[in-house]
């Protein structure tokens, strides 16, 4: 049966979806470490390269209502490749140095422009083993707040480090080529309150009005995830039993929101299940994890213990999958932190996927491309990393990063996808260190035996994201259908390859097909021997794509495919023009009014189409026509 009206269209990402609420958690976390990140980011000591740190035994005094922190941090290191006679840390010049001691004597330092340079009394030998402590005391004006909580108020304090914030609050090497092999760390304060930490608490020791708390950490750390939290706490532990294993999940909670929290924390073992299947056992389930909750505004994921700011179900499993992605497995630079936050984003995704309803599916999915959409540009890639507002940006880092994720596990499919990055966590040269967006390439390339190259120039270093218009033509059984696309980056990325993804419907058909869509204007020939009156574009949300998609109908495949297509055919600021025939001249391109009157309208070429400048048209209809075209174009504005 033939057809010749214009086949309705159907936006998938038009739906009438209500904004889920993960957005809100995700803005929440972003801004909550983009708000402890300052203008200090660009002082890294570099010098403090030629150690390699193995060890801290750390005894930190916080009384919170004070805001001010008294501390004492040893340190061990390895000599590098050098002789040297200096050791220099990281440490704001807010902080006060009491003294340094090495080898039971003190020795000369300076402190200048958060850089603790401190002079050893002999030049100690590459490879060698060695150690000093710093004793140090002030109030912290970043890294480390003060806040209250209840009713009446209770004083808390707790540390927020990412990116550069650890330096804030105790001397070390800020930076994300060191990870410290083990910590000892003591937190005393007023009797009545409670100190969380990393790893296991090993005592608690009472002295008069203070308590100490001991934990002991045995995993690798880098310094801006070591983190301590400070209040009026009550503790609730319950377990998650893996298949092989059973360990504890310790939180401590405020007292005026314990029966709250019980309620949600029990939650967190699907997620613990779910991320053991998909990927590995939680990293490290030899101590703990945990939460310290306070008045964050979002969360962070301090290694095996995270500070939250509430027990949403979104909020435990970002910072949760961030204990595998983050934590266990850190990105190498600021530069790839999508590595940290993409990951940590599309797996609370999938807990969303797994444990709730297909409808919230869809709304997670809906959301998300809607705002990495509602700009035209951006990338994944962080190429200012001393812009905290780059840096921690939720539509690009956080969610285009989760989105990549997303298409790449619909470019490689299920089976490949989750390999590779299985691949890719138990890779000896990065576990429990640094990873690079090479370093999950490589294991996703060999996963899925594909080149994923020109996919992470696209949607990875490049900005933007496409349009799609869908022309279908033919009779049943015999059918043709282009897919076009038009980029909000031209100037960055003029076409993305992607496999598409449409449904064809009727009342007699409903049918998924793929098209694997290589160049613009590309036509496919595809059997099916039902009238098709409906389709759908990217019905399942696979891609991160526009919102202006159109769908033509037309009758006859052969000279379909010699016919130019117009989109969006409600225009804005500019329409295209694609398929257009050889020999044609763009000089000879005119536009009509519905009176039929000549209007002057301004005309570019990019990438093979034509792009006509339509935004300071007068509403109302328009056609275009060339001599030789077999009939005008027609658009509204």
């Amino acid at each position: 049966m033939k057809f010749t009206s214009i086949i309705l269209l159907l936006f998938i990402n038009t739906l009438c979806f209500s904004q889920y609420s993960d957005y809100s958690e995700i803005e929440a976390i972003a801004k909550s470490e983009m708000n402890h990140a300052h203008n200090k980011t660009h002082r890294v000591v570099t010098l403090s390269d030629s150690i390699d740190v193995v060890y801290h035994n750390i005894h930190w005094w916080v009384y919170p209502g004070t805001g001010n922190i008294y501390g004492n941090v040893l340190t061990q290191f390895i000599v590098g490749t050098h002789n040297i006679n200096q050791v220099y840390f990281d440490l704001s010049d807010d902080l006060n140095v009491d003294s340094i001691l090495y080898h039971g004597g003190s020795i000369s330092y300076s402190h200048l422009n958060d850089v603790l340079n401190i002079t050893l009394p002999t030049m100690i030998s590459a490879g060698t083993m060695d150690s000093l402590t710093v004793y140090y005391n002030g109030t912290p004006t970043d890294g480390f707040v003060t806040s209250s909580h209840g009713s009446p108020s209770v004083s808390e304090a707790w540390t927020i480090s990412e990116p550069y914030g650890a330096r804030e609050w105790w001397p070390c090497k800020d930076q994300l080529n060191d990870k410290i092999d083990s910590m000892d760390i003591h937190i005393t304060t007023s009797i009545g309150n409670m100190a969380g930490s990393l790893g296991l608490l090993e005592s608690i020791d009472t002295v008069g009005t203070d308590v100490t708390y001991n934990w002991k950490h045995r995993y690798l750390v880098v310094p801006y995830l070591v983190s301590l939290a400070v209040t009026n706490y009550v503790e609730y532990t319950n377990y998650v039993q893996t298949s092989t294993d059973s360990f504890p999940v310790v939180n401590y909670v405020y007292p005026e929101d314990s029966l709250y929290a019980v309620s949600q924390l029990n939650r967190i073992s699907n997620f613990f299940d779910l991320f053991d299947s998909l990927f590995m056992d939680y990293p490290f389930k030899n101590e703990k994890y945990g939460h310290c909750q306070s008045q964050i505004g979002g969360g962070m994921e301090h290694q095996t213990m995270s500070t939250m700011g509430n027990f949403s179900d979104d909020l435990m499993a970002h910072e949760l999958a961030h204990q595998w992605f983050g934590d266990y497995v850190t990105c190498a630079s600021w530069e790839e932190l999508w590595l940290n936050e993409g990951f940590a984003t599309y797996l609370t995704g999938l807990t969303i996927e797994k444990f709730k309803s297909s409808n919230e599916w869809e709304q997670w999915k809906y959301s998300k491309v809607n705002y990495i959409t509602s700009a035209p540009g951006g990338s994944v890639f962080v190429t200012d990393t001393i812009s905290f507002w780059r840096l921690f940006d939720s539509r690009l880092t956080y969610d285009k990063g989760g989105y990549v994720l997303h298409m790449l596990r619909w470019k490689l499919g299920d089976d490949a996808f989750f390999a590779g990055v299985r691949s890719y966590l138990n890779d000896p040269k990065i576990r429990f260190g640094f990873a690079t967006n090479a370093d999950l390439i490589t294991h996703l390339e060999a996963a899925g035996n594909t080149d994923l190259t020109e996919f992470f120039e696209d949607w990875f270093y490049g900005e933007g994201y496409p349009s799609y218009t869908v022309t279908l033509a033919g009779d049943q059984p015999n059918y043709s259908v282009m897919i076009s696309q038009v980029t909000s980056m031209p100037s960055s990325v003029s076409f993305f390859e992607m496999p598409v993804e449409l449904r064809f419907r009727s009342p007699q058909v409903d049918t998924l097909m793929t098209f694997e869509n290589t160049v613009n204007d590309q036509w496919f020939d595809f059997y099916l021997d039902k009238e098709i009156s409906l389709i759908y574009v990217d019905p399942n949300q696979w891609l991160i794509k526009g919102s202006s998609n159109t769908v033509v109908g037309v009758e006859d495949a052969t000279m379909a495919k010699k016919q130019p297509v117009l989109f969006p055919r409600l225009a804005k600021d500019f329409v295209t023009i694609t398929n257009i025939p050889e020999m044609s001249n763009v000089k000879e391109v005119k536009v009509f009014g519905v009176s039929g009157n000549l209007i002057s309208v301004g005309m570019q070429t990019s990438n093979g189409s034509w792009i006509l400048n339509t935004g300071d048209l007068a509403s109302g209809m328009y056609f275009v026509n060339h001599p030789s075209w077999s009939h005008p174009l027609r658009f509204v504005k």
